[in-house]
């Protein structure tokens, strides 16, 4: 028996990067692409212990099942023991069906193709690694095309009107966002400080706002009450919701990656 070690690396890497794909998939949890494929990548250089006697001791299943735990754990990065035990156990049922199916259709000897044709040979693992390659791209895809859909949805433009200069950009609003400020009670706006561009703020006029987020981490934000803030909501045509109040607080960091936004809305403003 000829073994082929980088063929057989590659198509373990895209059975390991299925099972975690479809392990996410009935988990209904998210997992980053760079999480899952750094956790593909490890559980194929379990396959050394294969072919290196020396680590043959490896080849338990008491060295196995928490392998796959740890697996699990870098692939969605969480150390609730709970979820990464079910994550692990579904993870070995389908790598368990997987290698069943693999192993019914090899000792059957069943051919995808017609027998008088030459491409009767035409091994089947080419056809489950097809499957399971298009399972990745339109599992990645189709989650992409939600996830736009879903900011889509949630960004206005804005237009903020302070000492006569006006600045459009476009919000984002954060539903978990209920940061108010505490004396007026309004709503805060964070504004990633670029897109305010030359609107300058005096000091008579900062807000001082105090926030906390989950992690336990307080601090203060610094801000100010513009003269007027529109929202609006449609791409094509300026559809104004109302004029509202609203204290816009300065972020020295981008808010989006790809520059889709450059402000926070807070839930309070609608």
């Amino acid at each position: 028996m000829v073994v082929y070690l980088d063929v057989l690396i590659i198509e373990n890497f895209i059975v390991n990067l299925f099972l975690i794909f479809i392990t996410s998939d009935t988990l209904r949890v998210k997992v980053k692409v760079v999480n899952a494929i750094i956790a593909a990548v490890v559980a194929t250089s379990y396959l050394f212990v294969m072919f290196v006697p020396k680590l043959s001791a490896f080849n338990s299943i008491y060295i196995k099942i928490p392998l796959v735990i740890v697996f699990m754990v870098v692939s969605f990065a969480r150390l609730d023991l709970a979820f990464i035990l079910k994550a692990s156990i579904v993870y070995i049922i389908y790598s368990m069906i997987l290698s069943g199916l693999c192993f019914f259709i090899g000792i059957n000897n069943i051919n995808f193709i017609d027998s008088k044709n030459p491409l009767d040979s035409f091994s089947y693992k080419y056809i489950l690694m097809a499957i399971m390659i298009l399972y990745i791209i339109l599992n990645r895809t189709i989650g992409f095309i939600r996830d736009r859909a879903i900011v889509d949805n949630l960004i206005y433009s804005i237009e903020v009107v302070h000492e006569g200069k006006i600045k459009g950009f476009k919000g984002f609003l954060d539903t978990g966002n209920e940061l108010r400020e505490p004396v007026t009670n309004l709503p805060v706006i964070i504004v990633y400080k670029e897109a305010l561009g030359n609107i300058s703020i005096s000091e008579k006029d900062k807000y001082r706002i105090p926030y906390k987020v989950v992690n336990g981490y307080k601090g203060n934000l610094e801000g100010f009450k513009p003269e007027s803030v529109r929202l609006f909501y449609n791409k094509n045509q300026k559809i104004s919701i109302k004029p509202i109040e609203a204290i816009i607080c300065l972020c020295d960091n981008p808010l989006s990656e790809g520059g889709e936004y450059a402000a926070l809305l807070s839930r309070g403003i609608l």
